[in-house]
C-alpha cells in the first residue's frame, strides 16, 4: 500500500476517512485495518487482544475495522482441521456474534480487492493510519505471540 494515500480501499469502495469522527464527536487520530479470517488458529489467538485494543482506544479516538480476505471456497479441507469455522461470510457473523465484536468486520473474499491493494502477508496483519490517513505502521499486531 502506498504510504501517501489517503483514503481506505474497504469492501470494493472507497471510503474517504479525512473527517471521520468517533462516537463521542472526536476526530479520530488513528485508524487500525486488520487482517484476519476465521480459520487461521494464529488469528483467532488474537481475537480477544483485538477485542481489547478496539475497547481500550475507541475512546481516545481510535477507529478499527477488520477484513477477511480469505474465500471459502479456497479453503483446504485439511486446514480446517484446527478451527470450529471456516471462512463463509455467514460464518463470519456468526463469529463477530459469538465473540461480541464491536467493530466492523468485512468480508473481502469473493473478489479480494481490499487484499490486492493492502497485500497482507499473513494473518492477522494490521496497517496503522495517522489522522492525515497517512500509512504508519504495516506488519504484525506484537512482538510477542498471542497468549
Amino acid at each position: 500500500m502506498k504510504s501517501r494515500k489517503k483514503y481506505v480501499f474497504l469492501n470494493s469502495l472507497f471510503i474517504r476517512v479525512k473527517t471521520m469522527k468517533h462516537s463521542h464527536g472526536l476526530f479520530l487520530i488513528l485508524l487500525l485495518i486488520i487482517f484476519s479470517c476465521n480459520h487461521c488458529p494464529t488469528a483467532q489467538a488474537y481475537e480477544d487482544r483485538i477485542i481489547a485494543i478496539s475497547r481500550d482506544y475507541k475512546p481516545e479516538g481510535v477507529a478499527l475495522a477488520m477484513i477477511s480476505p480469505n474465500s471459502a471456497k479456497a479453503l483446504n479441507l485439511s486446514e480446517l482441521g484446527y478451527t470450529d469455522m471456516g471462512d463463509s461470510f455467514e460464518e463470519m457473523q456468526q463469529r463477530a456474534k459469538d465473540k461480541g465484536f464491536t467493530f466492523p468486520y468485512l468480508y473481502d473474499g469473493d473478489e479480494q480487492k481490499c487484499a490486492l491493494e493492502y497485500g497482507p502477508a499473513a494473518t492477522p496483519h494490521c496497517f496503522v493510519f495517522d489522522r492525515d490517513r497517512i500509512l504508519r505502521y504495516a506488519g504484525r499486531s506484537s512482538i510477542h505471540d498471542a497468549d
